[in-house]
């Protein structure tokens, strides 16, 4: 559609902003011609736009500083901004300029162009003045720069330097938060895979160079940006590469950049592109324009309505309006602007317009044009007000919520059946009776006067809770809401009322359910931490007498497991309830209950008490649990294991007092069960120990302590070494070397078992690779590695392990995964998601100790294993135990069922070798063949034949 609007483009687009005292070029982006000035550049450079107009600023001695020119214009070439540059140049009269310079690029068209604005200009007569504020700039260009600039090292993509813009345009909050988590975890911000491959692959390449103008990236934050990089190899001086490092720009900029420049057009076109009425032109009854509302308005495209007769639109029962008005305009009479008529739309519906048209002059001709507003809904509303009223009246009368009207003495005026109902009333007029002391309303007199007030300040109530009085007497709960309907003398409030009573009796009862335990109604966990703070702030405001104090005692149930295993979670439930129900009958009343947690429950005194009555009461709760408990015909004997912990004011808060008698319990477990501890300096030293561990763990990571053992997985028939499972150790500098079982769970608990995990899988990956450069086909087939739950659901894992199999250039299949079978205890489907993710990754995948942990059946049969592992628990004893025996040869039947690799752990006979291979398992581990050895003495043994 051809239209005055188009002529609207690159050489116009410095004109619209004639009246800004900024310098506006515009300047084709593909070789810095310039296409248009405003009249500002003429007026500071002394330059006609004619003059300069198809000529480069250099051409017209513009730039007065040329490695500044030199600079921005190999900026402009690579499509990029500029911002918040000071530039000096040649002004008028000799004079000498400096201003702030900003670029941004636009399409239009298939060109590409810049539109700069010079702002803040100043003329100087020095022209060291202008050249020593530009040189400034100059140096501070790439330093404040709106780019980011970073260094990353080959092959694993860890950062070595980076600029702020780098680390703010990937969602960090500063460049050191970024190194810290590349330091963990390679740096993969690309959205897409292979453009990160792309990269690679070009920096790795002859030219060493890589340039994509545009690519999605995922910050930090897990948004999406738009960002184009260009990256190259430093090599040293015998090629070998040093690093890599490039350039990442915002996109978001340019964006923004190219928006305004949308917008600018987008005022141009507002009569035309008017989202809210229709405008056309005509010219001598011929439609020449008609906009994107006016088409949409009719059902037409726009192409279907130029050249076409304004008539053919027009209802023909309206003809004569249009007549009219035609004759009167050409007989030189003065119409009025608006007037109504039908339009016919495409699909013959006819509908209501309001036209304003006014006489122009479009392209040199006289001309028509006019605004088209729809109005038929507003003539459709005037006809549905009146039908509203009636509807007004019937929603008033049958609405669910009371609704009403009141004089400002209190007088009810009106009032629907709801309001009859609630306060329990047959008719209005007893209603009214009744309100005429609306005092007696509230069941709190005093409310009254309360809303009074309030509503004469904020002329508005909206949803109080007041309490209101029934006619019989009775109380019940309402939202009130009120308002000022008619202020002044006579003023009128209207308001509605809501029945809220059964929600505030289930918010009484949620909010007993917060504080309680559902199953045997005693104080939860949350509502006991928070008696303890409050007896702890008690304790610290009265005098202190060392022998007297609150006491807390944690009681865990010796054995609860069994009860579930064996007779199910139900009875397990059942008998909590009735432990419950015995302790607090048998106990005294001044305790303070509460079930902490699973089959733990915890108890306080109200008062301060001496630690023999501390002790006296855990052997008394000892004694009430001895007795047996009944339970589904079943006669049940529970034990409990009690950790006494003394409360005085050198605590800090409730959770160090737990922490104690936690510790307590613990030791009372661990000394046989059914019976109980009082916390004491032993145990705090033990917990000493504990942090001293995970301080040195810490120290560990930093320093390189941890090595990485390999155990031998053989063939049991001929004692060929065909795999290695890899074991970590630490090499302590005091406590020599150290297993798992010593530091393995305290890892876990501190957040470092993390990074543990990673830095040995990365170990056994290069070592993989050491032995099948050195053994070729006598190298290990597989390296199986365990992976902890917290690293199963790790994000971005997945993506972390195929980085280490790459960078250490083995086969994906080499490495196997062990994972156990409590990774089932989460989500089911995220787990086998995650289980997908990681086989489509090429690894093998194995279930650790099978047997012994929480997976059903079917989680065989929706996850990717390739293999089981058979605890240690089953061979130990498979010589003599039948049911063992009889188990292991299920998992090798269920193992060969399902097509699954199976290798027996523990191995450590010959007779247990022969019962394995009866029984159909063809893999093993274990002492009669090797302990974990160290990387060297593994290559060792590789040297010679077999085991056997």
């Amino acid at each position: 559609m051809s239209t005055q609007f188009e002529t609207l483009n690159p050489t116009r687009l410095a004109r619209c902003f004639n009246v800004s005292q900024a310098m506006i070029m515009v300047v084709r982006s593909a070789d810095l011609i310039l296409v248009d000035v405003n009249t500002a550049f003429e007026a500071f450079t002394g330059l006609s736009r004619d003059l300069v107009l198809g000529k480069k600023p250099s051409d017209v001695g513009l730039w007065q500083d040329d490695q500044q020119r030199r600079a921005i214009a190999a900026q402009l070439s690579g499509n990029n901004g500029v911002a918040q540059t000071v530039v000096s140049f040649h002004a008028r009269e000799g004079k000498f300029g400096h201003g702030n310079l900003f670029a941004e690029r636009f399409e239009f068209g298939d060109q590409s162009y810049f539109l700069a604005s010079m702002q803040r200009v100043v003329l100087n007569d020095e022209p060291m003045l202008a050249l020593e504020a530009s040189l400034d700039s100059y140096a501070s260009f790439f330093q404040d720069s709106d780019e980011g600039f970073f260094r990353i090292w080959p092959k694993q993509g860890g950062i070595i330097a980076a600029n702020e813009k780098f680390a703010s345009t990937l969602g960090y909050a500063s460049v050191s938060e970024l190194m810290e988590t590349s330091r963990i975890m390679p740096l993969n911000h690309f959205l897409k895979p292979e453009d990160q491959l792309a990269m690679v692959d070009a920096v790795y390449s002859d030219t060493g160079k890589f340039f994509t103008p545009r690519v999605e990236l995922v910050r930090q934050d897990q948004q999406r940006v738009w960002a184009s990089i260009s990256a190259r190899a430093v090599r040293d001086r015998d090629s070998r590469m040093l690093f890599i490092e490039g350039r990442l720009t915002d996109l978001s900029i340019l964006d923004a950049a190219n928006a305004k420049v949308a917008h600018i057009e987008e005022q141009h076109r507002l009569v035309v592109d008017n989202a809210s009425m229709g405008v056309f032109v005509t010219i001598e009854d011929t439609i020449k324009l008609a906009n994107p509302a006016m088409c949409k308005m009719l059902g037409y495209e726009s192409a279907d309505l130029i050249g076409r007769r304004y008539l053919d639109f027009i209802l023909p029962e309206d003809y004569q309006l249009m007549a009219k008005r035609t004759t009167a305009r050409g007989n030189g009479e003065r119409l009025e602007k608006d007037y109504e008529v039908r339009a016919i739309r495409k699909d013959s519906d006819v509908r209501w317009v309001s036209v304003r048209a006014e006489a122009i002059q479009f392209d040199g001709k006289a001309a028509i044009t006019g605004s088209v507003r729809d109005i038929t809904d507003e003539r459709a509303a005037a006809e549905r007000l009146a039908q509203a009223e009636t509807r007004y009246r019937n929603l008033f009368e049958n609405a669910s919520m009371g609704l009403f009207l009141v004089d400002k003495n209190g007088i009810l005026l009106e009032a629907n059946r709801t309001i009859l109902k609630l306060f329990g009333f047959e008719d209005s007029l007893q209603l009214r009776e009744y309100f005429n002391d609306f005092s007696h309303v509230f069941a709190d007199a005093t409310e009254r006067l309360r809303f009074t007030e309030a509503l004469e300040m904020q002329l508005t109530l909206q949803d109080v809770e007041a309490r209101m009085m029934h006619r019989n007497g009775h109380e019940f709960w309402v939202l009130l809401s009120l308002r000022v309907a008619e202020s002044g003398a006579n003023s009128i409030f209207e308001g509605s009322l809501q029945d809220v009573s059964a929600r505030r009796i289930a918010e009484r009862q949620l909010k007993f359910q917060a504080n309680h335990d559902n199953l045997t109604r005693l104080p939860n966990r949350q509502r006991f931490e928070t008696m303890l703070g409050e007896f702890l702030t008690r304790l610290r405001l009265q005098p202190f007498t060392p022998e007297l104090s609150h006491w807390v005692w944690l009681l865990d149930l010796d054995g609860f497991k069994v009860v579930n295993d064996s007779l199910g979670h139900a009875a397990g439930d059942e008998l909590l309830v009735l432990i419950a129900d015995r302790l607090v009958k048998e106990l005294p009343e001044t305790l303070v209950f509460s079930r902490y947690g699973g089959d733990e429950f915890a108890l306080t005194t109200r008062d301060v008490e001496t630690e023999g009555y501390a002790i006296n009461l855990a052997e008394s709760a000892l004694r009430s649990l001895s007795r047996p408990f009944l339970v589904r015909g079943h006669q049940i004997f529970a034990t409990a294991s009690i950790g006494i912990s003394k409360m005085d004011a050198s605590y800090k808060d409730p959770q160090h007092v737990m922490r104690d008698a936690d510790t307590a319990m613990y030791r009372a477990k661990s000394l046989g069960k059914n019976r109980y501890e009082v916390f004491d300096t032993d145990m705090h030293l033990a917990a000493q120990e504990r942090l001293q561990i995970e301080t040195d763990l810490r120290f560990g990571l930093d320093r390189d302590e941890f090595v990485t053992y390999y155990q031998p997985i053989v063939d049991l028939r001929s004692g060929r070494i065909v795999g290695a499972e890899a074991l970590t150790r630490w090499k302590h500098p005091i406590r020599g070397l150290l297993l798992p079982g010593v530091f393995i769970k305290i890892a876990e608990e501190s957040g470092l078992l993390l990074s543990i995990d990673l830095l040995m899988m990365d170990e056994a990956c290069k070592q993989m690779a050491i032995w099948q450069r050195e053994f070729k086909d006598q190298a290990p087939q597989t390296v199986s590695v365990n992976v902890s739950d917290r690293l199963f659901a790790a994000p971005g894992f997945s993506g972390s392990l195929a980085d280490l199999i790459r960078n250490a250039g083995i086969s994906p299949s080499c490495l196997q995964l062990e994972v156990t079978e409590t990774v089932f205890r989460g989500d089911f489907n995220e787990t086998v998601a995650i289980l997908r993710e990681l086989k489509s990754t090429g690894v093998r995948l194995l279930v650790d100790d099978f047997g012994t942990g929480y997976s059903s059946l079917v989680s065989f049969t929706d996850a990717a294993f390739d293999g089981l592992k058979i605890d240690r628990g089953f061979v130990i004893d498979i010589e003599t135990n039948e049911r063992n025996r009889a188990l292991v040869k299920t998992i090798c039947q269920f193992a060969r069922d399902l097509n699954l690799s199976l290798v027996s752990e523990g191995v450590e006979s010959f007779k247990q070798t022969e019962i394995l291979i009866e029984l159909g398992c063809d893999l093993g581990q274990g002492f009669r063949y090797a302990p974990a050895l160290s990387a060297e003495a593994f290559a060792a043994r590789l040297k010679s034949t077999n085991f056997r």
